[in-house]
């Protein structure tokens, strides 16, 4: 079939229309990332992660060993002497709070939360050891710290949500897990399922290792102690038994 000139004309037309529009949102797309980034640059700034010039200062160092849980916040809770003050046991527990997921609990809830349509109970009143709350007041504190910087750097957060997104589901059971409790009885203790308690476990054992090399990095000796002792609390037992799959 031969295509006449006038509908070639157009096709050609057409094409070079959607190239410039391509090219267009292609500068758009380039302007808005360098505004974002110039956010960032603004927040790192603030946290003291960067100097004015741009070198990357010790709480940059710390925050580039972290992956497992949010970088920002659990650089604050180094810097700011808490998790130095904690016993290796609390010290598991409260850092649980960064990596604990919604969704593991039984009958679909959220971390052990009401379900659709009911209201969610304070984080602070689900934890029973009463040792724990100063210490999870602390982090939120942080946490509306961090996020407050974030907001006036004019990144799109809801402070109110990034707060309390951190769960306290597994701080009693970590406490007791780390006291020598068995498997069996710390799944007693709350609604989640067996697989996800051991899920975040591991995500706990992964970042106490991360800060262990987060400390060496700033020479904090007693921080990189207190987490080795935290780590050695934590890996036993079936919860981290060598899988027939691995």
């Amino acid at each position: 079939m031969i295509t006449s000139l006038p509908t070639l004309h157009r096709r050609l037309a057409i094409g070079a229309s959607e190239r410039n529009v391509r090219t267009k949102i292609k500068e758009v797309e380039a302007v808005l990332m360098a505004d974002e980034l110039k956010a960032r640059r603004r927040v790192l700034r603030r946290l003291g992660h960067l100097s004015e010039e741009g070198v990357i200062q010790n709480k940059g160092r710390v925050a580039c060993e972290l992956s497992t849980a949010d970088e920002l916040l659990t650089t604050e809770l180094v810097f700011s002497g808490l998790l130095n003050e904690l016993e290796p046991g609390p010290l598991a527990a409260l850092l649980s709070c960064l990596v604990t997921e919604t969704g593991g609990a039984k009958g679909g809830g959220g971390g052990g939360k009401g379900g659709k349509g009911k209201e969610e109970p304070d984080p602070v009143s689900l934890i029973k050891t009463k040792t724990m709350v100063p210490p999870f007041e602390k982090l939120r504190e942080h946490a509306r710290h961090v996020a407050t910087t974030v907001e006036e750097c004019r990144l799109p957060i809801d402070v109110k949500e990034y707060v309390d997104g951190f769960g306290t589901d597994l701080v009693d059971v970590v406490i007791k897990w780390c006291e020598g409790a068995k498997f069996i009885e710390v799944v007693d203790m709350c609604s989640w399922f067996e697989g996800s308690i051991i899920r975040t476990f591991h995500r706990l054992e992964e970042l106490l290792r991360q800060l262990i090399d987060a400390a060496k990095v700033v020479g904090n000796d007693e921080l990189e102690q207190r987490c080795a002792a935290a780590r050695t609390l934590l890996v036993r037992d079936v919860v981290f038994a060598a899988s027939l799959y691995t």
